[in-house]
């Protein structure tokens, strides 16, 4: 159960963050100020890199906010973005140099349908047509018999 203004403060909290043995902690959060501060400069005092994502973290006003984020800066956190924070974890990066490295893939040929057989005024031949085979006669027709 945290005590104070931050979540350092909470010691199952604490020991789940350290047992992950990850060098960095990112933060985002609703009262940069307070929360956000108090638990940048805990990370930081334990050795951990941190970086707080100022797109995803509430101030009181935009003075004091700006204060509490220049405090973390100084005390050698990083302040970025939610954007910037996902393109420096190297997956949107590297899938997109694969993308403009990589020969484009190849142009799938068109589907051609199939030419129906066409009797001699261009209509579609029918099965039943094909299968009696009449001898033709004048303009297509059966010869008389």
């Amino acid at each position: 159960m945290r005590t104070g203004p931050s979540c350092w403060d909470d010691a199952a909290w604490r020991e789940t963050v350290l047992s992950a043995g990850r060098p960095t902690l990112v933060i985002r959060g609703v009262t940069t100020e307070v929360v956000v501060l108090r638990t940048a400069l805990d990370a930081l005092a334990h050795g951990l890199d941190v970086q707080v994502l100022v797109d995803a973290c509430g101030g009181i006003a935009a003075r004091t906010e700006d204060a509490a984020l220049r405090q973390i800066e100084a005390a050698g956190g990083v302040v970025t973005s939610v954007a910037g924070f996902a393109a420096d974890m190297g997956g949107v990066r590297d899938s997109l140099r694969r993308m403009l490295t990589s020969p484009p893939p190849a142009t799938p040929q068109p589907v051609r349908r199939r030419q129906r057989p066409t009797g001699s005024r261009g209509r579609p031949v029918t099965a039943y047509a094909r299968r009696c085979r009449w001898p033709k006669g004048r303009r297509g027709r059966p010869a008389a018999r």
